[in-house]
C-alpha cells in the first residue's frame, strides 16, 4: 500500500533568547595545544548554530577576549553564554534571521541551568 504524499510545512522561526553553559574542556580534549582556542570558539559557533537554527552566528567581542584570555593553550573549563536569536535587517542577507552569542558572567557554574525566554 502506497502512502499520500502530504507536504510538510516548514516552521517559522521566532525571535528567542537562551542562557547555556557550555563545557569547553570537554569539546577541546585531545586537541593540540597550539589549536585549543581556535577550537573552543568553532565549538561555540557550531553549538550556536545547531540550537538556534541558523548559519549566521556572530560571536560578541567579549566572549572573544574570555575565551583568549589565559592564551591559545588554556581557553576556560566552562563559559555561560547568552544566545540571541534575532530577524535579519538587511534585505540582501540570505538568512532570515542570526544568531548573536555574549558572554554572561557567572561566580559559579554549580546550579546552574538551561533557560529559554520568548522574544516578541
Amino acid at each position: 500500500m502506497v502512502k499520500g504524499t502530504v507536504k510538510k510545512q516548514k516552521k517559522t522561526l521566532k525571535p528567542v533568547t537562551k542562557f547555556i553553559t557550555i563545557n569547553l574542556s570537554k569539546l577541546t580534549h585531545k586537541v593540540c595545544y597550539k589549536r585549543k582556542a581556535p577550537r573552543a570558539i568553532k565549538e561555540i559557533r557550531s553549538i550556536a548554530g545547531k540550537l538556534m537554527h541558523t548559519k549566521d552566528v556572530r560571536l560578541d567581542v567579549k566572549l572573544n577576549k574570555f575565551i583568549w584570555s589565559k592564551g591559545v593553550r588554556n581557553p576556560p573549563k566552562r563559559v555561560r553564554v547568552k544566545l540571541e536569536r534575532k530577524r535579519n535587517e538587511d534585505e540582501d542577507s540570505k538568512e532570515k534571521m542570526y544568531t548573536i552569542v555574549e558572554h554572561v558572567m557567572v561566580d559559579s557554574y554549580k546550579g546552574l541551568v538551561n533557560e529559554c525566554e520568548a522574544n516578541e
